[in-house]
């Protein structure tokens, strides 16, 4: 039995799928088992994405499959890789996330005991270590204000085969950019249960030009617009409410101080659009509020520009 498809979307990244693929074909479980399973969906690639997936698939022919489509279908490629799963499980894989020699075992424990036990995962990675064990969230309340932000992160998605199949208009939210939380919103409105699991199985491969669409529109116009959708009743505003600040001071603050110092030092590490952002956290919160956002990011943008600053001065003395 397939208990877990690994649903890999990629796009012009053959260096960094190759190296997800093999962290995951060494494993004794993926070599001795057929309990795992490699799906790969490649949206019309220009580099070498294919020649290095079908070389994968003469290899394990019954345990990788790959897919290029037609043209590049952007996020719809996250609906069209786990159509592709045979699994009970099936996972979306970011192009970039590497499995740590050894996580397969527990991995695959963990999806087992939620097929047993009629759970969905959902994966953290080790991005909130203050949870030790995992946890069974039975609403949209309680799995926000559990997993926050982290469940914008299409590495730690995960639907029941059985699940997939049923649900009308998966990429219904498709010009959102993402379309993976109102389809966690409308699981979990629907009763499904999932166990949120702390551990960290995986490595992200940071790579060289991260970004590509507006930041802000996107996590904060876009990801609260679902999630208004579904938090309606007195408690779930309540939880949205604290939601709001988390995302804008914990999440998307950090990046725009980020991305801005990227900028003032004309590095181009990223390709992050942040046009606009002042006047999506003046129209989404409270004017007390826009204030505040203002004076941390200025405070923390000057301190972010004084230790490069510094830094670079130690570096100069010490050649």
């Amino acid at each position: 039995m397939i208990y877990l498809s690994i649903c890999i979307p990629t796009y012009n990244r053959s260096n960094y799928l190759q190296d997800v693929l093999e962290s995951f074909v060494n494993e004794p479980e993926f070599i001795e088992t057929d309990e795992i399973e490699i799906v790969i969906s490649d949206n019309c690639s220009t580099d070498n994405t294919e020649s290095i997936a079908r070389e994968y698939v003469n290899k394990y022919p019954t345990k990788i499959k790959y897919n290029r489509n037609s043209e590049n279908i952007v996020d719809g490629n996250f609906e069209k890789v786990l159509s592709m799963g045979s699994g009970a499980i099936l996972k979306l894989n970011n192009d970039t996330l590497v499995l740590n020699k050894g996580s397969l075992a527990p991995l695959l424990q963990n999806i087992k005991y939620c097929c047993e036990n009629n759970l969905t995962p959902f994966l953290l990675n080790g991005t909130m270590p203050v949870y030790k064990e995992p946890i069974v969230c039975k609403n949209a309340s309680s799995f926000i204000a559990t997993v926050s932000y982290s469940c914008t992160w299409i590495g730690g998605f995960c639907i029941s085969r059985e699940s997939f199949q049923k649900i009308d208009n998966f990429s219904q939210e498709y010009s959102l950019q993402l379309v993976q939380v109102d389809v966690l919103m409308r699981l979990l409105k629907k009763g499904c249960e999932f166990l949120v699991i702390p551990d960290k199985f995986y490595q992200s491969i940071v790579p060289a030009k991260k970004g590509g669409y507006n930041l802000p529109k996107v996590f904060l116009t876009n990801y609260f617009k679902i999630l208004r959708k579904y938090l309606v009743s007195t408690e779930e505003i309540k939880v949205l409410r604290e939601e709001k600040r988390i995302m804008l001071f914990k999440f998307v603050l950090p990046w725009i101080v980020t991305i801005s110092n990227d900028a003032n030092k004309k590095a181009s590490n990223f390709t992050f659009d942040i046009s606009g952002y002042k006047e999506v956290v003046k129209k989404e919160f409270s004017a007390l509020t826009y204030l505040e956002f203002e004076f941390t990011f200025l405070i923390k943008f000057i301190l972010f520009s004084s230790k490069a600053f510094l830094k670079s001065i130690i570096n100069t003395n010490t050649v």
